[in-house]
């Protein structure tokens, strides 16, 4: 009974270590975003520090509490440790461009990145990761079974990350800000923390001074919620982020961080971090050329479409023209939210005209469901640089919108440009988009500029739009501008910068802007870093050039090395095999979390506010695969030939995602909740063979070897290895570049090369373990 009894409170802590970790990763990842300016390149790189840092933890720091007696005291001076960092990362985070520099921060490349996130990351992951290695051999002691005890923690750690990942998008994010959030976590670890001193069967004088500490540390916590202070370090923390700025409204949607910052009578309102809207005075002449252009082209034009962007400036200037009807769609209620509390005439009477009809909704959904027809159809967003933004720039999309537009309507978007100099980067940008615009419609009309107009139909009007016509167009309606003038129509349409532009990105050659191969994403990080950092924009025009060739090449390399290797030295091979494959399959389980996010994102553009049940479902997955070796494990028999067979199964579905996005999914007329339940289901079904290997991983590398310790941390370090690599060139290089299908592509590689290795150790592993 007593057994049971201190069980029970181990159990509930390891459930908390999960639940701990998938909250603060997610609180640090969007504070980083919002340090990082919002650059969707960012996030990978965030997630692989925080998963080589666990490793780093669980490898390093975990062996050393194998040399210690008190394991469960030093399993709690790790908890208190990594629960008490996460607010210090938090503010070092929001104050960290007060130490490097604002101009550090703002131009960082690939390496400014890595070395600021590792750093605010490490007081938290480092520690996470060694509290899994410390919670196996405390578990180990406790039940005397030392081949389950892995698994178990791994079990346990899984049931929380899922209820966090759930909790952070439903209950935390809508409702807290992040000081809060880490305020809870600190009680939550405190309150479960104490019952492990307390069942400790053999208690000392340095067990109770810890129990003492962490039952002051509860106290103090809950007296700083008395007193409100989280609160007030929140706005401390956000008043020196902001720096010369006042912060005057920071709040957390389903969709992101919406802050409202004042310079002198200026508003400026900013999505992670992100400048979208500036009032009373909007970037002028780029607001002015961007509406006045494409509504003077276009001889009538009565009803408006704008997908996103559209308040601050946008609507004004339509409203300026004889329109009958605006429908404006916005993602998030927030921003719209923030434009009330804090208006002004421009966005009072964009907002509140009769002419004007809000929607929250993503934009390509309102395309899919309306049967309305527009004149002119406006993306008031103006730079791919990530999934989200890309959807409105791609062949699909353009597709999309064809079938909303009038007999001689046409849709408006921009990308930057220049008067002056296009660099390699900026003209496949455009060159980029302007084929997958090409491949659908008839007539394209470029205007360059600092920032490029690009205007299309479907019939071939725009090509008889005459300088003339939008002069006389212009004197017609009477439209009040303030940079927007005859002499600037002139100046901008002149010929000489069509020839130019024609003539810079004609010998361009790239491939079109896909929704599966988002290719305008690619280029417009490798724009951001040829400007920021050459030496980062070098490797990636490098690796633009990876084709399934070199992939084929290497993956056959990559097969004969390790055969090589085996033929010389068959032990090291033998004891390399059962990491290398958990490696690999860290590796296809971060790149399928990646592929059916980003495929999500892709197909129906909501991801974020659903993206934690994504990521529980996967998680859910993980906790029940490797529940059910678990269980069963004294039962299996032949082990070695299973771990074979789930090692193939993890090909076969990366096999099968490509085979689904694009024969399936994309024609499938699927009701919403539909949807999400299937793709709720690839996460758990990934999940359950990526988290079935785990503990029968354990039970192999056991065979050899008695340290569960040891076992644990090389089993963990090798998984979250794996991960770390499929983070960080997944999300930011191999999807953009090669797509859907040669990613999945690539984890059938990298399985293939630790099949082999496998296939080659199987005889040696097979007489050390005699399954």
């Amino acid at each position: 009974m007593s057994s049971k009894r201190s069980t029970i409170p181990l159990l509930f802590t390891f459930t908390i270590l999960g639940l701990s970790g998938i909250v603060a990763q997610v609180v640090l990842l969007r504070e980083l975003l919002i340090l990082f300016l919002g650059n969707e390149l960012s996030i990978g790189i965030i997630l692989a520090n925080w998963l080589v840092l666990e490793a780093a933890g669980a490898l390093v720091l975990g062996h050393r509490i194998e040399l210690i007696t008190r394991r469960i005291e030093a399993y709690t001076i790790l908890s208190l440790i990594s629960s008490l960092g996460l607010p210090v990362s938090i503010f070092l985070t929001r104050t960290i461009t007060n130490l490097v520099g604002t101009g550090f921060v703002e131009g960082s490349g690939l390496l400014q990145m890595s070395s600021l996130s590792f750093l605010i990351l490490l007081p938290v992951s480092i520690t996470h990761g060694a509290l899994f290695t410390s919670g196996c051999k405390v578990f180990a002691e406790w039940s005397g079974r030392e081949e389950k005890a892995t698994g178990k923690v791994y079990i346990y750690e899984i049931l929380g990350t899922t209820i966090g990942g759930a909790l952070v998008t439903f209950a935390l994010f809508p409702y807290f800000h992040s000081f809060h959030i880490a305020f809870v976590i600190i009680l939550l670890n405190c309150v479960i923390l104490p019952l492990l001193l307390i069942y400790k069967s053999r208690r000392s004088l340095y067990t109770m001074v810890l129990f003492s500490l962490t039952l002051a540390i509860t106290i103090g916590t809950t007296l700083l919620f008395v007193y409100n202070l989280p609160d007030k370090i929140h706005k401390q923390s956000l008043k020196l982020q902001w720096q010369d700025q006042k912060v005057l409204f920071s709040k957390n949607s389903q969709y992101g961080n919406i802050t409202v910052t004042k310079h002198e009578e200026q508003y400026n309102f900013f999505s992670n971090g992100i400048p979208v809207i500036a009032t009373p005075t909007p970037d002028t002449e780029s607001v002015e050329s961007f509406v006045h252009f494409p509504m003077l082209i276009h001889p009538n034009p009565r009803k408006v479409l704008v997908l996103s962007g559209g308040a601050g400036g946008i609507i004004n200037e339509i409203l300026k023209h004889p329109v009958d009807k605006i429908d404006y769609i916005e993602l998030d209620p927030l921003i719209l939210e923030a434009l009330d509390s804090f208006p002004t005439p421009i966005t009072t009477e964009e907002l509140h005209s009769r002419r004007v009809s809000i929607t929250n909704m993503d934009g390509r959904l309102f395309l899919k469901q309306t049967q309305l027809a527009y004149d002119v159809i406006f993306v008031g967003l103006d730079n791919p640089s990530d999934l989200q933004t890309n959807r409105l720039f791609t062949r699909e999309f353009f597709s999309l919108a064809k079938k909303r537009l009038n007999q001689e309507g046409i849709i408006v978007i921009s990308a930057p440009g220049s008067l002056s100099y296009l660099n390699e980067e900026m003209k496949k940008l455009n060159r980029s988009i302007l084929n997958a615009l090409t491949s659908v419609y008839a007539s394209l009309y470029i205007i360059p500029g600092d920032t490029n107009i690009f205007i299309a139909s479907h019939q071939d009007m725009l090509s008889s739009a005459s300088q003339e016509d939008i002069l006389g167009r212009f004197e017609e309606r009477h439209i009040e501008t303030s940079l927007f003038t005859s002499f600037y129509i002139e100046y901008r349409l002149h010929e000489r910068w069509k020839q130019w532009f024609n003539d810079s990105i004609s010998r361009t050659d790239v491939e079109m802007n896909l929704d599966f191969k988002p290719k305008a994403v690619f280029y417009s990080l490798s724009l951001w870093h040829s400007m920021y950092s050459p030496r980062i924009g070098d490797f990636f025009s490098k690796f633009e050039n990876l084709n399934i060739t070199t992939l084929g090449l290497a993956s056959g390399i990559l097969i004969f090395i390790f055969f090589l290797t085996h033929l010389i030295w068959s032990g090291f091979s033998s004891r390399i095999a059962v990491p290398l494959s958990i490696a690999t399959t860290g590796f296809a389980g971060m790149i399928f979390d990646l592929v059916l996010i980003f495929c999500f994102q892709v197909l129906y553009g909501y991801v974020y506010s659903i993206i934690g049940l994504l990521i529980a479902s996967f998680m859910a997955g993980s906790g029940a695969g490797g529940v059910a070796i678990t269980i069963s494990i004294d039962r299996i028999k032949k082990g070695l030939r299973l771990f074979f067979l789930l090692e193939l199964a993890l090909v076969l579905f990366a096999a099968s995602l490509p085979l689904l996005f694009f024969k399936f999914i994309p024609t499938a007329e699927m009701a919403s909740s539909s949807v999400e339940a299937f793709f709720f289901t690839l996460c758990f079904l990934g999940g359950c063979i990526v988290g079935a290997q785990f503990p029968l991983a354990n039970k192999l590398i056991l065979g050899k070897t008695r340290s569960v310790g040891k076992t644990a941390g090389v089993l963990y370090a090798s998984d979250l290895i794996g991960g770390f690599i499929g983070g960080m060139i997944g999300g930011a290089l191999l999807l953009p570049v090669l797509g859907l299908t040669w990613v999945c592509f690539v984890v059938i590689v990298f399985k293939s090369a630790s099949l082999s290795v496998l296939g080659l150790s199987a005889r040696k592993i097979h007489n050390i373990v005699r399954y």
